[in-house]
C-alpha cells in the first residue's frame, strides 16, 4: 500500500483480489490480527474481489471475525471463530480454529433476511479450548444454495431453516 501526505492508506487492486498482508496482517498466531483482517475484508466486500490469506500462517483473531466477502486461506489458519453473513460469500482452503466452545463457523441468515449462495470448502475446523460436550464446528441458518464440501469438521453441522442445501464429501469427528 501507499500512504498519503494525509494519511490515507491507497491500495493497488490485483486482479485476483487483496490480500490481507497488504493490510498489516502478521499472521504468527500471537499478534492480534483482528484490525487488519477486519479492513482487508471490507475493502474486499466493497470493490467485490477475493480475499487471500498467506499459505502457512496463523491469523488471529481476538473478536468474532465477520466474512461478507469470498475468502481463499491457501492453507492458512484463523484462530478465532468466524461469522459468514450477506449473499455470494464463502470460505475455501482454511483452518479455523475456534478457542471456545460454542461453534467454530456460523454461517448467519435471519427470518427477515436470509442469505444465499454461500460456500464452506475443503477446509477444517477444530477447537483449542472450551468443553467437549457443548462444541458444535457450524451453526447454519436461514440459509438458502448452501454448499458445504470437502471439509474435516470436529463435532458436527447443525442446520437451522437452511433449503437447498448441499453436505457432502466432509470427514466428521475423523470419520467419513
Amino acid at each position: 500500500h501507499v500512504t498519503t501526505g494525509g494519511g490515507l492508506k491507497l491500495y493497488e487492486r490485483s486482479p485476483v483480489g487483496y490480500h490481507v498482508d497488504a493490510f498489516g496482517a502478521v499472521g504468527d498466531g500471537a499478534t492480534n490480527d483482528y484490525t487488519a483482517l477486519n479492513t482487508a475484508r471490507q475493502a474486499a466486500e466493497d470493490d467485490g474481489v477475493m480475499l487471500h490469506l498467506t499459505s502457512g500462517k496463523s491469523y488471529l483473531s481476538s473478536s468474532v471475525l465477520d466474512i461478507t466477502c469470498r475468502l481463499e486461506g491457501h492453507g492458512a489458519s484463523i484462530l478465532g471463530q468466524v461469522r459468514l453473513w450477506g449473499d455470494n460469500t464463502g470460505l475455501e482452503n482454511v483452518n479455523i480454529i475456534s478457542p471456545t466452545d460454542v461453534y467454530g463457523l456460523f454461517i448467519y441468515g435471519q427470518s427477515a433476511a436470509r442469505i444465499a449462495n454461500n460456500y464452506f470448502k475443503n477446509s477444517t475446523i477444530s477447537f483449542s479450548g472450551g468443553t467437549a460436550a457443548t462444541r458444535l464446528a457450524i451453526q447454519a441458518q436461514y440459509c438458502d444454495d448452501l454448499v458445504i464440501e470437502g471439509n474435516t469438521i470436529d463435532y458436527g453441522i447443525n442446520l437451522v431453516r437452511c433449503r437447498n442445501y448441499r453436505v457432502e464429501s466432509n470427514i466428521f469427528d475423523g470419520n467419513s
